[in-house]
C-alpha cells in the first residue's frame, strides 16, 4: 500500500520514478540531486515516518549542533511531530510521522514537499552550525503544514 502511495505522490511532485525500496519496510525518495528522504513504517505498520538527512553528527562543534537541534524541537512544539533527532548511524535528521490510515497520494505529496522545504532550510543551518560553531541566522521556523500537523 505505501509503495503505491509513494509512487503516486512522486508523480504528483514531478519526481516520478525517484523512489526505491529499502530492506525491511522502508523506501527512499529522491528529491533533488544528492538529496533523499527515507520513508518507513513502524513495526505495527500503522504509522509512517519521513526522515530527511541533515548530515553526520560532527566531532567538532557537536554541542552547538545539538543545541540548535534542541532549540528547533522546543520552537516547533505547536507542530507536534516535526522534530530533529539522531539516527542509529549517528546522523542528524529531521523527522515527521503520521498515521497511515486515510492518507491519500495528495496528502503524502504535500508531506514530502513540506519535509523537503524544511529539510533544505535546516540542512543549511545545520551545516553552518557544524562549520562555525553557531549559526549566523536564527533557526528556521517550520515551513508549510502537512494536513496531519
Amino acid at each position: 500500500m505505501l509503495e503505491s502511495l509513494l509512487e503516486d505522490a512522486t508523480k504528483i511532485l514531478g519526481i516520478d520514478g525517484q523512489y526505491g525500496e529499502l530492506p525491511g519496510t522502508g523506501w527512499i525518495v529522491g528529491l533533488r540531486e544528492d538529496e533523499v528522504m527515507l520513508v518507513h513504517l513502524n513495526e505495527d505498520g500503522d504509522r509512517v515516518a519521513f526522515e530527511y538527512d541533515l548530515g553526520p553528527l560532527p566531532e567538532q562543534n557537536r554541542v552547538a549542533a545539538l543545541e540548535a537541534m534542541l532549540l528547533f524541537n522546543y520552537a516547533s512544539v505547536e507542530f507536534a511531530r516535526l522534530k530533529t533527532g539522531i539516527s542509529a548511524n549517528k546522523r542528524a535528521v529531521l523527522l515527521f510521522d503520521m498515521p497511515v490510515e486515510g492518507v491519500d497520494a495528495t496528502q503524502a505529496a504535500n508531506t514530502i514537499a513540506m519535509m523537503a522545504e524544511n529539510g533544505a532550510a535546516w540542512k543549511s543551518l545545520y551545516e553552518e552550525t557544524v562549520e562555525h560553531g553557531e549559526p549566523e541566522a536564527a533557526a528556521p521556523a517550520p515551513a508549510g503544514r502537512s494536513e496531519f500537523i
